[in-house]
């Protein structure tokens, strides 16, 4: 009775532990993500500053299925990833990334993850 009690309490407390730690990681990705976008988008506002004026894109014949995807990726399988928005966009994509410099663990082994 009170062992079988414990164990539940423990048990319920690991899934609670490991469900707050992908929370985290979640904010944490969030996070770098939206830091990198800024940055990104702020140079590119710079930039055209720099040229004079915003550029009409439509103007410039180029603004059929323009888009921007961001997200955190696993190291290792960021050149699988690269590979299928190369083949999915037919070879037109221009690809920024950055490093994650914080440690990232995975809430299931416990073992830390780097992510692009």
């Amino acid at each position: 009775g009170r062992f079988e009690e414990h164990e539940k309490e423990i048990l319920n407390m690991n899934v609670q532990q490991e469900a707050l730690r992908r929370n985290y990681n979640q904010l944490v990705e969030l996070k770098h993500v939206l830091e990198k976008d800024d940055a990104f988008f702020s140079k590119a506002g710079q930039r055209d500053e720099e040229l004079g004026g915003k550029v009409d894109i439509e103007e410039a014949g180029g603004g059929k299925g323009l888009c921007f995807i961001s997200g955190v990726v696993v190291r290792d399988k960021f050149q699988l990833f690269e590979r299928i928005l190369f083949h999915a966009a037919r070879g037109n994509i221009f690809m920024k990334f950055a490093e994650i410099s914080e440690e990232i663990f995975d809430p299931v082994d416990v073992e830390r993850l780097v992510k692009k």
